[in-house]
């Protein structure tokens, strides 16, 4: 459930305090990315926080190190809009990544100046300096349902197709923390 996962992203920086916080994606979407921007937009609006959209284009729009190389490049855009976010949530954990290293040359330190959040949950979020916090996808609930699902569609082509919902977590590390006081 890609709405309500960036839900919780905005969820969790709205309670360490954040009011102003940017959503970082590709200018491409895709079903995934559409839904998580709903699920952003709705959540800052709830909240009654302000949402900031920050898109930026990729020569193919999916590949990891275009991700991490776009998350970079939207680091000075973010921290010059006129409405500075404190924080920000990255489609995927590649942006949020490539984001961080920007911030840095930036000159911000992370995350006393600028929070980061990831959608995903992909290992090397761990390693990052500070840790990346990000929402997990639920891929050990995920995988075994979709094999089953196309195994049973491989017996039987004409099995109508199901839609399933999968909640996330969020995966709490270090690359959130209050917003600095201005």
């Amino acid at each position: 459930d890609n709405v309500a996962g960036a839900s919780l992203a905005v969820q969790h920086l709205a309670e360490q305090g954040h009011r102003t916080i940017a959503f970082l994606t590709p200018s491409g979407w895709t079903f995934s990315r559409a839904e998580k921007r709903e699920g952003f937009l709705q959540a800052v609006e709830k909240a009654g926080l302000k949402g900031v959209v920050i898109a930026g284009s990729t020569a193919s729009h999916y590949a990891d190190e275009e991700m991490a190389e776009l998350g970079q490049s939207l680091a000075a855009p973010l921290v010059q809009h006129a409405d500075r976010p404190t924080a920000a949530v990255a489609i995927n954990d590649m942006m949020a990544i490539g984001l961080m290293a920007g911030l840095r040359e930036q000159g911000l330190e992370l995350p006393r100046d600028m929070s980061v959040v990831g959608m995903d949950g992909i290992p090397l979020g761990a390693y990052t300096a500070p840790p990346l916090t990000t929402i997990r996808l639920p891929l050990p609930d995920l995988a075994p349902t979709m094999v089953d699902r196309i195994m049973l569609r491989l017996k039987d082509p004409g099995t109508a197709p199901d839609e399933f919902r999968f909640s996330s977590a969020l995966l709490q590390r270090q690359s959130v923390a209050p917003p600095p006081s201005r």
